[in-house]
């Protein structure tokens, strides 16, 4: 998602962000704009004059965020796998652990 900065800093100065942004779950990816990497044409349509930027390599940045947005929550699919068996594997050595300790109690 693209929005434009509203800082004293970078008035009006554009940049890539997260789409759930504003929203309680978001990546906090950030990244500036390149002023080369929009192009701004000017119409004029009975007397006013509109701005439109046109971002020139719009869809080749959005496959490659969704590559990537992909690819990451592959990687969380597989860490919450992991900790759900290291979470499990912990449980039954416990039990094997508290088995060992009651057979040799009762020797």
């Amino acid at each position: 998602m693209i929005k434009k900065s509203g800082t004293p800093e970078n008035p009006g100065r554009l940049f890539h962000t997260c789409p759930r942004y504003r929203k309680d779950r978001h990546c906090n990816y950030f990244s500036w704009v390149d002023d080369n990497e929009y192009e701004v044409f000017k119409i004029t349509n009975g007397g006013t004059e509109a701005e439109f930027e046109v971002e020139s390599d719009y869809k080749n940045w959005k496959v490659k965020l969704g590559w990537r947005m992909g690819s990451l929550e592959a990687e969380v699919r597989v860490v919450n796998m992991l900790l759900i068996f290291m979470f499990a594997l912990v449980i039954v050595l416990m039990l094997v652990v508290r088995a060992l300790c009651m057979s040799s109690m009762r020797k």
